[in-house]
């Protein structure tokens, strides 16, 4: 959470609640004052501001989200944590009706998001559970079931060549690395513990958690926990994934984890499990946003970033969907034991299939040489 903030926001709604007219009040009704809370607050300042087409938008999926926190949840909205929110999300393409595309669902969530990030910019709230949520599928299919992309295709050669020249362990390019070697999300790159790699070198002196403590070479993603657990452990904080899931490390991303643990010693000695694989400058955990801010800030400066469409952008999403595409493409049925391909890659991602990846995670061997084999390649070649 950021702290130092030079607001009182828990000033600000009590001094306004004094101010408003609950009957002349116009963003939405409200009965009295006690209704006046932060959505309130919010909706308020985007009125007084001329913000009308937000207010609009924020309007709306207010009304959403209240209904889906009252008929689904029973909590109060103050309480949806990053699970509840991507529920949110499906609840309102399923259940809200044709009108509520994916499309739409994503500019509900930002309109959201961009409330909890004042928020939390202010110290009122701990966290945006709504940041990083993807709505806006990546993939379309044809009439034969084929898949095709939406996001801008870049040579993986550019991308390596960029990365070599502005350094491979750059926060901004290890981040990104992680994103197209594992599908994870770049919340879950952030949350991503030392203990979470189970590298089979020397150098990785870290004892593995429990769920690959015998899969060697790797990487750990669990699932959403939910808020109780999450009290207990905040670090898991921002997790979306509906099942957890065991990646396994390719020969590049196991030099470069390597490098890592050489290059900053002692990274990767004594009881340093639950610390994060990646820290900022003050050897915190980053947070989300700007774990992200770092990503777009190599993908800007090497020329992949710049276009008003985000779909012509490298964003930690373009990597996520990066690693779906190469496997979409590569894998087969037969490579996985007739599992369908669609179903597999999206229970890679996190997305779907939690029978299948149970069955994947117990038998991880036997899968492992296709899903290497067809994970995104830098063709990065050490020394030179």
């Amino acid at each position: 959470m950021p702290m130092g903030s030079d607001r009182d926001i828990s000033k600000e709604i009590q001094q306004r609640r004094k101010e408003i007219n609950p009957e002349d009040w116009g963003p939405w009704k409200i009965n009295s004052v006690d209704e006046y809370g932060d959505l309130e607050f919010w909706a308020d300042r985007l009125k007084r501001k001329g913000k009308y087409s937000a207010l609009s938008l924020l309007q709306t999926a207010r009304n959403h989200l209240i209904n889906f926190v009252e008929t689904t949840l029973q909590i109060s909205h103050e309480n949806i944590r990053s699970a509840q929110a991507e529920r949110f999300g499906e609840w309102l393409i399923s259940e809200v009706g044709p009108n509520v595309q994916p499309s739409t669902a994503s500019d509900y969530i930002g309109s959201l998001s961009s409330m909890t990030k004042w928020y939390t910019k202010h110290d009122y709230y701990d966290g945006d559970p709504f940041d990083d949520i993807e709505y806006d599928t990546d993939e379309i299919a044809n009439d034969a079931g084929m898949m095709y992309f939406k996001r801008i295709d870049v040579p993986m050669s550019d991308i390596a060549n960029s990365m070599k020249k502005y350094g491979l362990l750059a926060p901004g390019c290890l981040m990104m690395i992680l994103i197209l070697k594992t599908g994870a999300r770049i919340s879950e790159i952030v949350n991503m513990n030392k203990k979470d790699i189970h590298l089979n070198h020397e150098v990785w002196n870290i004892t593995p958690r429990s769920e690959i403590k015998n899969k060697p070479d790797t990487i750990y993603i669990p699932q959403d926990v939910g808020p109780s657990k999450m009290e207990a452990n905040p670090d898991i904080y921002g997790n979306k994934r509906k099942n957890p899931v065991a990646i396994p490390i390719d020969d590049e991303l196991k030099k470069i984890l390597i490098r890592l643990a050489v290059t900053e010693p002692p990274l990767m000695t004594g009881d340093q499990g639950s610390e994060p694989i990646i820290t900022n400058n003050n050897a915190e955990r980053y947070t989300t946003a700007a774990a992200s801010d770092r990503v777009v800030k190599w993908s800007k400066e090497s020329g992949f970033h710049g276009s008003d469409d985000e779909l012509e952008n490298v964003t930690p999403h373009w990597g996520r969907a990066e690693f779906s595409r190469q496997l979409y493409v590569g894998l087969s049925q037969d490579d996985l034991g007739g599992f369908g391909v669609q179903k597999f890659v999206k229970g890679l991602r996190g997305d779907s299939g939690t029978d299948v990846i149970d069955e994947y995670i117990g038998a991880l061997e036997e899968y492992r040489s296709p899903i290497i084999r067809e994970l995104p390649k830098l063709g990065i070649k050490w020394g030179k």
